[in-house]
């Protein structure tokens, strides 16, 4: 599940809330061309926990493209009533480690996961 990426601009003063700040090793068009030539990232943010508002920000900011980037979450948040669908529009996915095995057995960015 990719969420609801329309909620992305809705979203936007999340990055301010939580005072966001992003800094990478290697551009968008990095990550796009190798994602295209079959390289897999597991992309990790800091803080995390249970869910990683860090990893929701991400979701917000990110090009339309990287939001099918899931990011994986303690299970019991996919599973606990009303919490899994208010979370589940960030594309949210189940942290452990089958799944990410899994994910990462995908082609293009979708081959790729937030911790």
């Amino acid at each position: 599940s990719f969420g609801a990426p329309w909620m992305a601009p809705i979203l936007k003063p999340m990055l301010s809330y939580f005072d966001y700040h992003e800094e990478f090793e290697y551009s968008d068009d990095e990550l796009r061309r190798d994602a295209k030539n079959g390289k897999r990232y597991i992309i990790s943010v800091q803080p995390h926990g249970v869910i990683s508002f860090v990893g929701l920000c991400s979701w917000v900011r990110a090009p339309s493209d990287f939001r099918r980037i899931n990011t994986a979450v303690a299970r019991v948040l996919l599973a606990f009533p009303i919490l899994k669908h208010v979370m589940g529009i960030f594309g949210l996915t189940d942290a452990s480690a089958g799944n990410i095995k899994r994910i990462l057995k995908k082609s293009g960015v979708e081959g790729s996961v937030v911790l």
